[in-house]
């Protein structure tokens, strides 16, 4: 099967989701992303991702042993808001 990162459309980009009920704020993959994209704040259960930081190599889903990151390919790249998403 192809990787999910080669399938994107030209006119993608992709999104990472953080399933903050699996999540257990341990910030393995705060500490693996080589872009600095992710910042975990485990006191107020939150999770911050820079879309414009992300490089899309998936590290992150893969290191999570709680599963609880996902990729999703199917985002307009101009429905982005410059900015930080939260999950909370």
């Amino acid at each position: 099967m192809a990787d999910p990162i080669l399938r994107m459309r030209l006119d993608t980009r992709g999104e990472i989701f953080f399933d903050i009920q699996k999540c257990d704020q341990c910030q393995d993959c705060e500490r693996i992303c080589p872009s600095a994209a992710i910042k975990v704040y485990p006191d107020e259960a939150k999770i911050e991702w820079d879309p414009f930081k992300c490089i899309y190599c998936h590290t992150c889903i893969r290191t999570c042993m709680h599963k609880a990151i996902s990729a999703l390919d199917n985002v307009e790249a101009s429905d982005y808001e410059k900015g930080v998403k939260t999950f909370e």
